[in-house]
């Protein structure tokens, strides 16, 4: 027997098997832990929700709960929140695969189909929102056959979106160590930096962003 957390009393334990991961996901209260076989913990911090869950189904990466309000959605690996569905009193998930894949949950009075969006579309809207570490991270998930196919090129179009992203901000390391990553051309590395090439140098480069701060605008 290994001791994970103390039970409590506020509401039911839940067990969630984690698919293509050698982990389970155990909830108590407000807080969940991934475990081992072996009931080790496989993460170094828990998932926390805002409500008690009700119940819980896993679909690679994200995990889905249900509570008196709605269905949350985060994701496993950074364990921040994606979404939040509305849903009264649902007490049921459950993943199937019908032609494609979705979770479908119920409450008393209702039952509802969730079908995920795209692999692009979910890393599009991640990078809409300056997430790109999430955006990232998603890439490397092996969502379907097809996903894995085309993943060096979102890969390599995220990482150049988040270079000119940090140069913005600047972090003109970080940037400059993702550009050495993708490979852009030199010249439009320099362009960033009018200050230290000659006068008239890489003026007309383009760049495969729409927004791009210019040093002498930052100070």
């Amino acid at each position: 027997v290994t001791p994970i957390f103390p039970l409590g009393r506020k509401g039911p334990s839940l067990i969630c098997r984690m698919e293509s991961s050698n982990e389970v996901l155990l909830a108590k209260n407000q807080q969940g832990i991934c475990v081992d076989h072996e009931g080790k913990p496989t993460r170094t911090e828990p998932l926390d929700w805002p409500e008690v869950p009700n119940a819980l189904v896993f679909s690679r990466p994200y995990v889905l709960s249900t509570s008196t309000t709605n269905v949350d959605v985060r994701n496993v690996e950074n364990r921040s929140p994606v979404q939040n569905i509305p849903l009264k009193n649902a007490t049921m998930l459950a993943s199937t695969y019908l032609g494609e894949r979705m979770i479908v949950a119920a409450s008393p009075v209702m039952v509802v189909q969730l079908t995920p969006v795209s692999p692009l579309d979910q890393v599009e809207e991640l990078v809409a929102k300056s997430n790109f570490e999430a955006a990232l991270q998603l890439i490397e998930e092996d969502l379907d056959s097809k996903w894995v196919q085309t993943r060096s090129e979102h890969r390599l179009k995220v990482k150049t979106q988040y270079a000119y992203h940090l140069y913005n901000n600047r972090e003109f390391q970080s940037s400059l160590h993702l550009f050495q990553e993708t490979k852009v051309d030199p010249r439009q590395v320099l362009a960033l930096f009018p200050k230290i090439i000659p006068k008239g140098q890489c003026r007309k480069i383009e760049h495969p962003v729409e927004h791009i701060v210019p040093i002498e605008e930052s100070g």
